[in-house]
């Protein structure tokens, strides 16, 4: 397998004033977060020119960083060097509809950990800000990985809307775990993978439900946005099953290289050729 590999790069506008959590005891912070809007061209899409804007979460409990970025304001423009890295949390999904018993489910959440932070310009609108990241856009919302798989792959048809006829490509899902190239000193020295979830559509969708096991190590090149995640959920009175959802940051790739332990995959007049037939 290759290096350890986990780079992000975003180059994007501050969509709210930066949250500071504080020590209870002195008052002191001792994390932060905040939320840069990116945006995306699709390279690969119906409409080549289509351009999509995520909101992306930055967090760090590293004081020096906390101290940067306590000095940022809402709409500034800044460039951002980081990885990206999941954690175990605990949701409270509000009441089982039968039996109206409180429900907690375990999830995951994702966010970008900041190892340097650019500050390019200060306070510009929004309006600014979206012409500045439409004429950066090839650099405004990068990833770079390597990992393993370690799920099968959830692989769905292309297919239309049936309300707005919007196509829907094929898409794949599956998650990976991604060794983390450096320890974060404020986590514990057992915190050294992280659990991201990668998306992929069009003919590399297909390709990845053909080739694509557990166990199977990759690299990715692609873009941290958020995507709509569905997990079924047990009420733990009634035993119900129920379905829940989640926003999460994951990643949607645009360039997967395969390096061990997989199926060869197709060749390319065999894609296009099981495309035709969808």
């Amino acid at each position: 397998m290759a290096a350890d590999l986990n780079v992000v790069r975003l180059y994007g506008q501050i969509v709210e004033k930066p949250r500071m959590y504080l020590d209870k005891p002195n008052g002191e912070p001792v994390s932060a977060d905040f939320l840069l809007r990116t945006l995306t061209r699709y390279h690969n899409s119906f409409n080549p020119t289509e351009e999509r804007f995520d909101v992306v979460t930055v967090y760090t409990a590293n004081q020096p960083m906390i101290e940067k970025i306590r000095t940022m304001r809402v709409n500034d423009i800044i460039l951002l060097k980081g990885m990206l890295c999941t954690k175990d949390v605990i949701r409270n999904k509000g009441r089982c509809p039968v039996c109206g018993h409180p429900i907690k489910a375990q999830g995951l959440t994702a966010y970008v950990y900041p190892i340097h932070i650019m500050v390019i310009d200060e306070m510009r609108s929004e309006e600014d800000g979206i012409v500045l990241m439409r004429n950066n856009n090839e650099f405004s919302n990068e990833c770079y990985v390597s990992g393993e798989v370690i799920s099968e792959v959830e692989y769905n048809e292309a297919t239309v809307d049936k309300e707005t006829y919007r196509k829907i490509p094929e898409a794949a899902k599956y998650s990976i775990k991604v060794k983390r190239p450096f320890r974060i000193a404020e986590d514990s020295e057992q915190r050294n993978v992280d659990f991201p979830i990668v998306f992929s559509y069009f003919e590399q969708a297909k390709t990845d439900s053909i080739s694509l096991l557990p166990g199977s190590t990759l690299n990715i090149h692609g873009s941290v946005r958020a995507r709509q995640v569905s997990n079924d959920i047990i009420c733990p009175h009634c035993k119900t099953v129920l379905e829940s959802e989640d926003s999460i940051a994951c990643i949607v790739a645009s360039y997967i290289g395969y390096t061990h332990n997989f199926n060869e995959p197709p060749k390319q007049e065999e894609v296009k050729k099981n495309i035709e037939l969808l």
